[in-house]
């Protein structure tokens, strides 16, 4: 690499250090690269796109793609834990014989991903494109998909109270977990409240959410699943893990 094509580089990784640094968000993007890439963790990304990467055994964990591109992409073998992809599209992307658990995909595009002898746990396909998935066994009881407008769903008064109360701490309202993205944080997410309700009562939920506000690790519950994992952990619901 010339010294120009070098110094240029520099310059722009260092334009992009700095906007993290000032916490905005810098799309990662990528395409066509003959080299085995890692997992990351604890990361909220928004608009990442990348096409044609190989992600075999890497390891994910409580990150949250948003408005991304993942396709013609190989997590073949990866392990999953505690992933949103939301409105993204992984046409063509294969999960073949990946462990992935406390996952969500929501407005997925899954147009001939292929999750051949992937084993799951708790992941939920939400309003999801499956017309042409491959491999994805619909009666798994590990799985549930879930096609609805959520508009019918009422949320009880003492929950939504409770749920806005939280989503009012910054560190956790921008990462639309609880509430809508869309509606800026004035809306509960209901598709993910009634997940909670089935699996915890609302007692049992309000508790939990007034333990996170103080919780010194919050600022970890970036995803549905990191949520869900602390409220098996708190009420000490470890079948459910």
């Amino acid at each position: 690499m010339s010294r120009g094509k070098s110094k240029k580089k520099l310059k722009l990784k260092m334009r992009r250090l700095k906007k993290k640094k000032r916490g905005i968000n810098v799309p990662f993007s990528l395409a066509n690269s003959p080299k085995k890439m890692k997992g990351i963790q604890y990361q909220h990304t928004l608009g990442t796109n990348i096409h044609n990467l190989i992600y075999v055994g890497a390891h994910f964990k409580k990150v949250k793609y948003s408005a991304a591109n993942i396709t013609n992409c190989n997590f073949n073998r990866s392990q999953l834990e505690s992933i949103d992809f939301i409105g993204t599209n992984l046409k063509k992307t294969s999960f073949k014989n990946s462990i992935i658990k406390h996952t969500l995909f929501y407005n997925a595009n899954l147009s001939r991903t292929n999750f051949s002898n992937a084993k799951f746990h708790n992941v939920y396909f939400i309003n999801c494109k499956l017309k042409s998935v491959k491999n994805l066994e619909t009666d798994n009881p590990n799985i549930q998909i879930i096609n609805s407008n959520f508009e019918d769903i009422l949320i009880p008064p003492n929950i939504e109270e409770s749920v806005y109360k939280l989503m009012s701490i910054s560190r956790l309202q921008k990462h639309y977990v609880l509430t809508t993205k869309n509606s800026k944080g004035r809306k509960i997410n209901k598709a993910i409240i009634q997940i909670f309700l089935n699996h915890f009562t609302q007692n049992e939920i309000i508790r939990t959410l007034k333990v996170i506000e103080n919780n010194k690790n919050s600022r970890y519950l970036i995803t549905f699943g990191s949520y869900f994992e602390f409220f098996c952990h708190y009420l000490k619901k470890h079948d459910k893990i």
